[in-house]
Parts: structure tokens; C-alpha cells; sequence
């Protein structure tokens, strides 16, 4: 027979508040902050679901983990309301991981860092956040450690430096392991859908409408979208991919929308920056931009201007085919454009104005800005 007092074992909260009034508290914030998280990670969908899960499980593991390790097994909590583990593990304690972890992952995710480079900056965000917390909890006494085990002899406010160390590390660890799943999930789908034919473009316009697939029919603007179409949308994508590691920042996301005659406005751009920062870590791939952009550029495709007509019009102006608009060919397009003659002056206050890298020419992503305006 289960003895399932090992496993789970109850306490009055009614006995702890009289007895260890700030340990109750502790253990309502861990729950309150926790479901806040969850409620984020619920809103926003998509990778933070998967993310807030994880830490749930990850905590779990770790913390079972420890207690069976004898090198690791040198602290004891508090008894909490809900104990596990033969009275070892608070229940709360688990929900300690999607706080701190999450919480330094969201606020790392607004930097727009690579995502190799986010595991280390989440690390140190998880010991910023855990730091005043393990202070404050030998304080008040919701866990002890050894007194005598030399592993953590060496101690910052009564809190072994290994203890940071721990967290610090752990969470650096998790996140990266995090990462690089998203990433070989996202070289996957690119190579089954190169392999298949089928775009995630098509994915998110088109559906089967039999059972089999046999018939696929559009869904989206009552139109379907052509092969040529689908390149432009992703030629648009690979011209502002500079490193060729199919991410984008948010700064040039408005660039790339101009790209595919999307004028969006200042309020545009700003909310979805916003929205790029908060939910997908400061840059997109393809997937994330199609899911972003595409039912705007669908919604907008009668007032498109698409990139073959931006590329023709850049080609005018570029005359010895180069790749980029020196002062000379602007002012010879200028007086085609005009009829007239443009002033030196006033070609360098047009060069000034859209020469976003001092070079004193314009290739065609500031020819982009120049049209978009």
C-alpha cells in the first residue's frame, strides 16, 4: 500500500500564521506571482507556455534531485502548508523557477539579444532577482543550511556563495538547452518545408477543404497567393537578414515592411516593437514574421508596392548597376524626375537626410526609407 504521507503531507495555515507569520506570506506571494506568470505566458502564447511549463519541471527535478545527492543535500526548508517529499520539498519552492526564471527571461527577451546570447544575461537576471531573496530567507528563518559542510563554508550574508553560483548557473543552462531546442525545431521545419514544398506562408493562407488534402483552397483576401508572390514575401524578409541566421531585429522590421509597400505609421511601429520585445525576445524569424505581417499585407495588397517595383525604381537611379545611389546618379534622376536641374546643395541635404551610414551614397535599404516618406 502507497504510503502517500511521504509523498504529500498537509499543514493548518492557521497553525503557521500563528507560529511563522512570514513564511505564510511567502508562501501566498510565491503563488500570486507565479499565476501572474502563468497568465503571461497564456496571453501571449506560443514559446512562453512552453517556457512557463518547463521551469515548473525543471524546479521540480532539481529540487527532488537535491535531496538525494549528499554533496548538494545540505539545507532544510521550512514546513510550509504543502510539503513533498517526505517533508523535504515546500510546494511553493517549485514555483520559485517560473518566477525568477521566466521573470529574468521576459525581461532579457526586451534586449533583442542573439539567442545564444541570452542564456548568460538570464543567469545573471536570475541571481539579481534571487540575491535579496535568499538573504531575507535565512533572516526569517524559511530554511537553514549545514552550518559546518566546507562546500558552503564561505558565505555572502549568511548564503553560501555556492548558492548563487547554483542559480546563477542552472537557469544559464536551462535557458540555453531552451534556446537551442527552439533553434533545431526552427532548422527543421525550414528543411521539411523546403523538402515539401510547402511554405509556412501557405500554411497560414491556404487549408485543405476534403479530409485527404487533396484540394487545397484560399482562405485568406478571397484570392490565392501566386509562387511569385510568396518569394517576394520572402525576398523581402532575406534582404534585411544581414547575417544570414534567419533572424531580424525590430528596428528593421519597419525597413523590411516598406519593402513589400507597407507604410506603416509611428504608432505602427512602436506597438509592434513592443510586441517583438515582449513575445519573441527582440527579433523574428520567418515564422514570426509571416504570423505578424501576413494578414496586414494581405489586408493591404490592392495599395502594395512590391519589392520587383521598388528594385526597378532603385535600378533607375543606379545607373552603373553598383548596388548603390551616388551623388551624381541621384542628381541626374532628380532632373529627370523634376525636369529640371537640382542645386549640389539640395542633393546633399537629400543624401543627409536618408544616408544612414555616412557613406555618402544610398544603397537599397536607405533608397527604401527615402520612398517610404
Amino acid at each position: 500500500m502507497v504510503d502517500w504521507s511521504w509523498w504529500v503531507t498537509l499543514r493548518d495555515p492557521r497553525d503557521i500564521w500563528m507560529k511563522h507569520p512570514t513564511l505564510i506570506l511567502n508562501e501566498l506571494a510565491f503563488y500570486v506571482v507565479a499565476l501572474l506568470s502563468l497568465k503571461h505566458a497564456v496571453r501571449n502564447g506560443g514559446r512562453w507556455k512552453y517556457l512557463w511549463v518547463a521551469t515548473i519541471i525543471h524546479g521540480l527535478t532539481t529540487e527532488a534531485v537535491s535531496y538525494f545527492l549528499p554533496d548538494v543535500d545540505s539545507f532544510w526548508h521550512a514546513q510550509s502548508s504543502v510539503m513533498l517529499l517526505g517533508k523535504r520539498l515546500p510546494l511553493h519552492i517549485v514555483f520559485l523557477y517560473p518566477i525568477v526564471i521566466y521573470q529574468a527571461y521576459a525581461a532579457v527577451s526586451c534586449l533583442g539579444l542573439p539567442w545564444w546570447a541570452e542564456p548568460f544575461a538570464v543567469g545573471l537576471g536570475d541571481l539579481l532577482i534571487d540575491v535579496p531573496y535568499d538573504i531575507m530567507g535565512i533572516k526569517l528563518l524559511w530554511w537553514t543550511w549545514h552550518d559546518t559542510d566546507p562546500n558552503i563554508y564561505d558565505r555572502h550574508y549568511w548564503v553560501p556563495w555556492t548558492s548563487y553560483i547554483f542559480h546563477m548557473s542552472f537557469a544559464c543552462s536551462f535557458v540555453f538547452l531552451i534556446n537551442l531546442g527552439r533553434k533545431i525545431k526552427d532548422t527543421c521545419v525550414q528543411r521539411d518545408e523546403v523538402a515539401s514544398g510547402v511554405t509556412h506562408l501557405q500554411r497560414l493562407c491556404f487549408k485543405p477543404c476534403s479530409t485527404d488534402g487533396s484540394r487545397i483552397v484560399a482562405i485568406a483576401m478571397d484570392r490565392e497567393l501566386g509562387a511569385e508572390e510568396i518569394e517576394e514575401l520572402r525576398d523581402a524578409f532575406k534582404e534585411f537578414d544581414k547575417d544570414k541566421d534567419g533572424l531580424i531585429g525590430c528596428k528593421d522590421l519597419g525597413n523590411c515592411m516598406r519593402t513589400m509597400g507597407y507604410m506603416p505609421t509611428e504608432m505602427e511601429l512602436i506597438e509592434l516593437s513592443q510586441q517583438i520585445n515582449m513575445n519573441l525576445g527582440g527579433h523574428v524569424d520567418f515564422d514570426d514574421f509571416l504570423e505578424l505581417m501576413g494578414p496586414k499585407l494581405l489586408a493591404e495588397t490592392a495599395d502594395m508596392i512590391g519589392v520587383k517595383e521598388l528594385r526597378d525604381a532603385f535600378k533607375e537611379f543606379d545607373t552603373n548597376g553598383d548596388g548603390e545611389i551616388s551623388t551624381t546618379e541621384l542628381r541626374e534622376a532628380m532632373k529627370k524626375l523634376l525636369g529640371q536641374q537640382i542645386g549640389h546643395r539640395d542633393i546633399e541635404e537629400i543624401l543627409k537626410d536618408v544616408d544612414l551610414n555616412g557613406d555618402g551614397r544610398v544603397d537599397f535599404e536607405e533608397f527604401v526609407r527615402m520612398m517610404s516618406r
